[in-house]
């Protein structure tokens, strides 16, 4: 089998970084446990922090707060992207052979006698080489399939993780707004959602590397 630019190792290095718990900086660690989120909440009211408007009830802190988020996000998404580089580049490696041996003339044979049979023995062993080589870029390209479906579960998991992160800071911050808040808040900031660019280069990419693998494996 050729030399691919692809290595499960670099897959295995991708699942391995999704596996840890996120750490995102300016929620997670020491500086930001319970008891400090929610006095942060109780002192951001004193100070007239809250701001009721655009059908949104924040805080300048939980603006900052899903912004580090945005950024961790953004980070681990290009940093998944980065380790898939090599498995879009043997993709295409691979179709392109595939598209070669698939697409050769059929040679006929002249010659007659000894020589007839010599030249239909070796185009028998070339074809049989061929069918052998068709296999197995099939064969590779399943298994990329199988380790780029489990290397996906994974990093949606981890997204899912860091957003659970926040959600339990904030909802620990928040309680300390409501404790001072003269106002009838609701049991969560109010904050519209903005656009991850990192997901959608990412899914971008599984895409194309998805219809890649359908390609190859529907030929």
């Amino acid at each position: 089998m050729n030399n691919s630019s692809f290595r499960p190792e670099q897959l295995n290095k991708m699942i391995n970084r999704m596996s840890r718990r996120p750490y995102i900086r300016g929620i997670s660690g020491i500086l930001h446990l319970g008891i400090l989120e929610k006095r942060r909440g109780s002192i951001d009211v004193l100070q007239n922090q809250l701001c009721m408007n655009d059908e949104q009830i924040l805080t300048p802190n939980v603006v900052r707060m899903h912004g580090c988020l945005d950024v961790y996000m953004n980070k681990m998404y290009s940093f998944a992207v980065e380790r898939m580089k090599g498995v879009y580049e043997e993709l295409s490696g691979l179709f392109t052979e595939q598209e070669r041996i698939k697409s050769q003339a059929v040679i006929e044979v002249m010659a007659t006698g000894e020589e007839g049979q010599r030249q239909l023995a070796a185009l028998q062993a070339k074809k049989e080489e061929d069918m052998k080589r068709l296999d197995e870029i099939k064969q590779r390209t399943a298994f990329i399939k199988e380790s780029l479906a489990s290397a996906n579960e994974m990093v949606k998991h981890h997204m899912e993780r860091a957003e659970d992160i926040l959600r339990s800071h904030l909802s620990v911050y928040w309680s300390g707004v409501i404790r001072k808040s003269q106002e009838q808040l609701p049991v969560y900031p109010v904050i519209k959602k903005t656009d991850c660019k990192g997901i959608r280069e990412y899914e971008n990419h599984i895409c194309q590397i998805g219809a890649m693998v359908d390609t190859i494996l529907a030929a």
